[in-house]
């Protein structure tokens, strides 16, 4: 009898049911403004080739080795079936109020930064944890620096966490990568009226933090004024 909100969790085989956990609690907590929400779990088969920009045989490090095959690029594909395919029959089966949140991790990380960017009127919220911004030698924040101008983020809503754990003899340009997104992309999105959560996880390494940092998202953005204090 209501209409309701709807929540799209990449990667939703490994996620769904600790977010569907988070949603009712939040939906039931004073201290959220978060309401009642329809979570879907989209299952990937490929998520190197849905989830990247461009095809590309870099790795983590920034290094290319011989015999190395470019891979992924399938993004622009996966967009239209999450939004033009998807999404109509997900509003055909619950009575949706156009309300709409998008969640990744790592790769969908990525997805999901790269669709705020691209099409920031696609979700109202976005959740990236640890997105792969080593992708392709860092070409989201290439992409990003030449396209944000152009884009205005009125009302939209972006938390993004980044594991920050050091693992020795691992070389990563992630950490740096991560560095030049809140420097030097995020001022210029929220110049365009976007509205930020940025946090760092130093305990967390990439493989866990994603509860932990989809927690604090649905907590960050939906934050309500009324006090710990006064609630209990």
């Amino acid at each position: 009898e209501k209409d309701y909100p709807v929540l799209y969790l990449l990667d939703g085989d490994a996620f769904f049911h600790s977010v569907v956990g988070f949603t009712r609690f939040f939906a039931s907590s004073r201290v959220s403004s978060l309401p009642p929400c329809v979570v879907v779990a989209v299952l990937n088969t490929d998520r190197t080739r849905d989830f990247t920009p461009t095809s590309s045989a870099a790795r983590r490090d920034g290094s290319i080795q011989p015999g190395d095959t470019p891979k992924g690029g399938g993004m622009k594909a996966f967009y239209r079936f999450l939004t033009e395919e998807l999404r109509p029959e997900i509003e055909k089966k619950v009575s949706a109020n156009g309300r709409n949140f998008l969640v990744g991790h790592s790769y969908a990380g990525l997805f999901t930064l790269q669709t705020l960017s691209n099409h920031p009127e696609s979700f109202d919220s976005y959740i990236a944890i640890d997105p792969s911004l080593w992708w392709d030698r860092g070409v989201f924040l290439q992409q990003a620096a030449k396209n944000v101008y152009q884009k205005d983020f009125s009302g939209k809503h972006l938390y993004v966490a980044f594991a920050t754990r050091q693992r020795p003899a691992i070389k990563l340009i992630q950490f740096s990568l991560a560095d030049s997104l809140k420097n030097k992309i995020i001022p210029e999105m929220k110049n365009k009226h976007l509205h930020v959560v940025y946090k760092k996880f130093p305990d967390e390494v990439h493989g866990t933090i994603a509860l932990p940092a989809i927690f604090d998202g649905l907590k960050s953005l939906f934050h309500n004024t009324i006090s710990t204090k006064e609630a209990t």
